[in-house]
């Protein structure tokens, strides 16, 4: 039995199912949020991390949680399986914007810049995103999602093309102006699930 990344047309390999061991997931552990987001977020990120660890390990991962210092380069979990490693970054449902009471379907965000003007996730150090979605988990490439959103998005816009409003964000650079203070730097856009699923390799958990 595979665990298979699909997408037509994409190949992306497989893994064989295994023996795992279960590694203990830690519920304390500190986690790493935006400056201006909600409690209730904050809350629904390690919510959507356990689950991701539980349901890893019943696909046969080997899960490791990440350190201070990885999650600080955007990795939460150090997964195993037959001598394959990666690395992932957990991305909880998201919503439209902070006043919504539903989460987003069928459209993801994507963090470009960070509120300092860093890069974002998109382009930090784990070697696969798993977004929680109404389907499940669904897991890409960090490279490939990060060379989907570049020739989708214009990342050079000017600000003044950039989407006012979070709805308008789609493949459009966005930035909450009121977040951190009025002084983040952030660039984010929203991407479509059935455009990404058409284009790179995916498995759904």
């Amino acid at each position: 039995m595979y665990l298979t990344f699909t997408n037509p047309g994409c190949g992306f390999g497989g893994y064989p199912k295994s023996d795992f061991l279960l590694v203990e997931y830690k519920t304390q552990r500190i986690s790493f949020m935006a400056y201006g987001d909600r409690i209730k977020s904050i809350d629904e990120g390690n919510s959507s991390e356990q689950l991701f660890a539980v349901v890893m390990k019943s696909h046969g991962w080997e899960v490791r949680s990440a350190t201070m210092a990885e999650q600080y380069r955007h990795i939460d979990f150090l997964l195993n399986k037959n001598d394959v490693h990666i690395t992932v970054d957990v991305k909880a449902k998201k919503r439209l914007s902070s006043k919504d009471d539903n989460f987003l379907t069928g459209w993801l965000w994507v963090e470009i810049a960070g509120h300092s003007g860093n890069p974002g996730w998109l382009y930090g150090e784990q070697s696969h995103v798993a977004f929680h979605t109404e389907n499940g988990f669904m897991i890409v490439s960090r490279k490939s999602l990060a060379s989907f959103c570049e020739s989708k998005i214009d990342l050079a816009a000017p600000t003044w093309e950039w989407a006012t409003e979070s709805k308008d964000a789609k493949y459009k650079l966005y930035r909450r102006w009121s977040a951190n203070g009025g002084k983040s730097l952030e660039k984010s856009a929203l991407i479509s699930i059935d455009d990404l699923k058409l284009e790179i390799p995916y498995k759904v958990v």
